[in-house]
């Protein structure tokens, strides 16, 4: 499939639906070889570690669930 892409003042690259259709992936890895810009669908849990941000450190994470999850058992005790 080839089609006319526009890329806005930001950087955004706009993709026809037509082309859009052809994947339901929704993160795609850039790859510039030489002139070429390459777009290549990517699988998120095993490549894009490191992409997200978070608010608070795994471990803070962690023992928020523990903290959770014990408050769950006393209110179901009582």
């Amino acid at each position: 499939m080839e089609c006319i892409v526009t890329m806005d003042k930001h950087g955004r690259i706009y993709l026809p639906k037509e082309m859009r259709e052809e994947f339901d992936h929704k993160v795609l890895k850039g790859v510039v070889e030489g002139d070429k810009l390459i777009l290549k669908p990517i699988n998120i849990a095993r490549e894009s570690r490191g992409i997200f941000k978070v608010k608070r450190p795994i471990e803070d994470v962690d023992e928020l669930a523990k903290k959770y999850s014990r408050r769950l058992v006393e209110d179901e005790i009582r």
